[in-house]
């Protein structure tokens, strides 16, 4: 067994890079929630009532800075935690706060590694991969032997690049499930949220995704995928 962390002298630059991406994906994420309310009351609004977004968005942005703040005190402490271990069996990456991830090593199909350096190690879903900072340490012995279990290959995309996509495309099927001007537009998108959150749930399930932790908070996960379905079946009813 061989367990990586990542170099001391090379932790800020780590942190910096987590604490970015995080505020980054939840600003989009804020803003598509601002816009989803601006439909939900836009009758409110046309009909000369008092305006609720007067309420809701001091609200969303009050709750955005709390949780912004308590993220990046969290992503702190998960940086310096941050261990990738490597078996016989499986590569697995550990980290405070966060869910483990493994990936068998007869399940892996690619390793890339990014302009940046870093390099990703996928697994057999499109959502089950393993990213390793280029701020790791003894970085040289790693992608030797990462190479000796596949070929690592060169990509030009930036690792951030399938998480900003999967936030946006949820952030649009959420406004387009509140906003679809009309019903294939909500059936589509209502379509794409609920795949996305049971594909999801499916990775906790299967043990792909998590711990015993992860997979006793699953429920969370569940209702929330309900949710979703509920509302869209109740818009395409309307």
């Amino acid at each position: 067994m061989q367990q990586f962390k990542v170099a001391p002298d090379k932790l800020s630059t780590f942190k910096r890079i987590l604490i970015r991406r995080t505020i980054i994906m939840m600003l989009i994420m804020g803003c598509f929630c601002l816009l989803a309310g601006s439909f939900i009351f836009k009758e409110d609004m046309a009909a000369g009532d008092l305006n609720p977004l007067f309420i809701f968005v001091p609200l969303m942005i009050v709750l955005l800075g709390v949780s912004m703040n308590k993220n990046v005190k969290k992503l702190r402490k998960t940086a310096e935690t941050y261990t990738l271990t490597i078996t016989e069996e499986i590569i697995s990456r550990e980290q405070a706060g966060l869910p483990t991830l493994f990936i068998k090593r007869n399940e892996i199909r690619k390793i890339s590694r990014t302009s940046t350096g870093n390099l990703l190690v996928t697994g057999p879903g499109m959502l089950l991969y393993i990213e390793i900072p280029s701020q790791i340490d003894n970085y040289t012995e790693l992608y030797e032997i990462l190479n000796s279990i596949k070929p690592v290959k060169q990509v030009s995309y930036n690792e951030g690049l399938l998480v900003a996509v999967i936030t946006i495309l949820s952030g649009l099927a959420t406004l387009g499930i509140f906003a679809g001007p009309n019903k294939v537009i909500i059936a589509i998108c209502g379509t794409v949220i609920s795949v996305i959150m049971c594909f999801f749930i499916y990775l906790i399930l299967s043990g792909k995704y998590g711990d015993e932790k992860t997979k006793k908070k699953v429920w969370i996960y569940m209702i929330a995928a309900i949710s979703y379905i509920i509302i869209t079946i109740n818009k395409l009813l309307e």
